[in-house]
């Protein structure tokens, strides 16, 4: 398990366990003696277990798109149906439905708001914008690669290929509308022929 992967499984652990908390606040729950306690553990353990099926503790968030937002979704659901099999084999209490309606959106929320609030604070801290003619080469895994190119319409930049390794990527193929230059072995050709000039180079490694 990789550091980023680690953090990102304890933030939104974490986030579980807050989202259960609100739900109860939110839902009218009223949970039987011997379970309100037990609320925090209960959120965190359902988008634990959720979220692997999702792969939701594999994303980086700077680089997360739509598709990743979409895997939020579904682990956000299937946490809220945990969430009330949970609640239910503690003791039923009132409105566990909508404890687990509410717990699905709450937690849903509490994780894509701080993926995009990461990337917005990443992008200011950078600078917002990429300045015109900035080149760039991605170089790394195309999972990593395509949420980067998610990014770029925001961005401005223009991507002028992938440098990939693997005996499918030769050059002249395309991945994700994006031409292959070459292997991670071509790279000091290719970027002696990219030239100077005013123009920067950005080069993007795969996080893992």
């Amino acid at each position: 398990m990789t550091r980023t992967i680690a953090v990102n499984c304890a933030l939104d652990t974490l986030m579980g366990g807050v989202a259960a908390c609100a739900a109860r606040a939110m839902s009218g729950y009223v949970p039987s003696v011997g379970a309100a306690w037990m609320l925090p553990v209960i959120g965190m353990v359902a988008i634990a277990v959720a979220g692997w099926p999702f792969r939701i503790f594999r994303q980086h968030w700077r680089f997360a798109g739509q598709s990743d937002f979409c895997r939020l979704g579904g682990a956000a659901v299937l946490a809220g149906l945990l969430a009330c099999a949970m609640v239910a084999g503690l003791g039923h209490g009132r409105h566990v439905a909508s404890f687990g309606a509410v717990y699905a959106m709450a937690v849903f929320m509490l994780m894509a708001g701080a993926r995009a609030a990461y990337q917005g604070w990443r992008q200011y801290r950078g600078g917002r914008v990429m300045p015109s003619g900035t080149r760039i080469i991605l170089l790394g895994g195309v999972r990593d690669a395509g949420r980067f190119l998610r990014l770029m319409p925001d961005l401005g930049g223009r991507v002028v290929g992938m440098v990939t390794e693997g005996p499918l990527r030769r050059p002249g193929r395309q991945l994700r509308g994006v031409p292959v230059l070459g292997e991670v072995g071509d790279l000091a050709g290719i970027l002696s022929g990219m030239g100077g000039g005013e123009d920067r180079l950005l080069v993007v490694a795969d996080p893992d």
